[in-house]
């Protein structure tokens, strides 16, 4: 019953809005049992989701379609995690079809040390359209003493007839979405996966500054109504070659319905200009249990909630927040009423969207929809 009562004001909701002209969050008490359909988070019929499963200190993000296309965003661990309850609802919702694409970020273990087990669970058969592999370009050739980077390229290689490693700057232009990656909504020619920048520390081989960071943009009526940025490992430098690819009045392009944050929440990002161009409704920090990095850093959080920089982050249900204090500790912030989550204290993050104004996030303990929560949902005609 509670379900079907917040699906219907979210209808309500959204209707409303699309005649006012306008956007605005609801939190929702979070209720157990709230949780998407498996149907919901498969996309296709011109509706959209993306779930950011909770791997412990890494980061593993799966964005589907509205055109039913799967895409692969990073996928990784450092750490101890539920990894094998986040496998088996990744391999649920592709539901023994093909990848469109893999993205990586950077060749960093806790980016991509679980790819070839989440692929290998969908099957020997499984094929990817595209693989796009941002960062170091050289390490993507070498078996590291702790982790062979090569071995996961290969294993990529075996499986698609587009790799692309790229080896300088790129970014795709601002309204021509990526040519590699179908992920769009069939006959809207602007909806798809657009690189923002890769390789931006061009002659600097930093692997976290050369992130591939890519965001996904959906449109209603020629309104860009909804949009989601992977962050990957970027860095400030990362942050602000995208606002120089995304110059006024462009900048507008980068608004965000839901931020999957740089670098875990990690200093060295968010500063206020990116802030204030991004102005996230809502932010998921992928981070594990109290590890020595402290992610995500109080600061980061407290940038992207200052109302000065950023008007449009959301309200949610209560819930718990935790955040590091540059090695001076952790600070448990019980009783958040914002729309920034993170995996270590929420399970995993999933945003979907509708198709017409309805986005919608749930948090789900150890990555089962049965153990789910709604927190907020916006309805937004235009979020620019």
């Amino acid at each position: 019953m509670a379900d079907a009562q917040f699906r219907s004001v979210s209808r309500r909701l959204s209707a409303t809005l699309a005649v006012a002209g306008c956007s605005i969050w609801l939190a929702v008490p979070g209720f157990a049992g709230a949780g998407p359909t498996i149907d919901e988070l498969r996309g296709g019929n011109g509706k959209s989701a993306v779930v950011v499963f909770n791997v412990g200190q890494g980061s593993c993000a799966l964005l589907s379609c509205p055109n039913g296309n799967k895409v692969l965003l990073d996928c990784g661990s450092s750490s101890k995690g539920p990894v094998d309850k986040a496998k088996a609802l990744f391999t649920n919702i592709v539901n023994g079809k093909n990848l469109e694409a893999v993205l990586i970020s950077h060749p960093d273990k806790d980016h991509i040390k679980e790819v070839i087990a989440f692929l290998s669970a969908l099957g020997d058969g499984v094929r990817i359209g595209s693989v796009l592999l941002g960062g170091d370009p050289s390490k993507w050739a070498t078996r590291g003493k702790k982790f062979n980077y090569k071995a996961v390229k290969d294993y990529l290689a075996v499986r698609t007839k587009n790799l692309k490693v790229f080896d300088k700057a790129y970014h795709d232009e601002p309204l021509v979405p990526n040519k590699d990656v179908s992920c769009g909504t069939p006959g809207r020619s602007g909806d798809g996966i657009y690189i923002l920048v890769v390789h931006a520390m061009d002659g600097n081989e930093d692997d976290n500054g050369n992130s591939l960071v890519a965001m996904f943009r959906q449109a209603v009526w020629g309104i860009w109504a909804y949009r989601v940025l992977f962050g990957g490992d970027a860095e400030w430098v990362t942050e602000a070659a995208i606002l120089r690819n995304y110059p006024e009045p462009l900048n507008y392009l980068l608004r965000t319905s839901v931020m999957v944050a740089a670098h875990h929440g990690g200093n060295g990002t968010a500063k206020s200009d990116w802030v204030r161009a991004t102005q996230p409704y809502a932010v998921f920090y992928s981070a594990g249990y109290r590890k020595k990095y402290y992610h995500p850093r109080c600061i980061i959080v407290d940038a992207y909630q200052n109302d000065q920089w950023n008007e449009r982050l959301g309200s949610a249900g209560v819930h718990q927040l935790t955040c590091g204090k540059a090695k001076t500790g952790w600070e448990t912030r019980s009783t958040y009423p914002r729309s920034q989550f993170s995996t270590w204290d929420s399970g995993a993050l999933i945003a979907t969207f509708d198709g017409l104004w309805t986005t919608k996030i749930y948090t789900c303990k150890n990555n089962e929809l049965t153990d789910c929560k709604s927190t907020s949902v916006v309805a937004d005609d235009d979020n620019h």
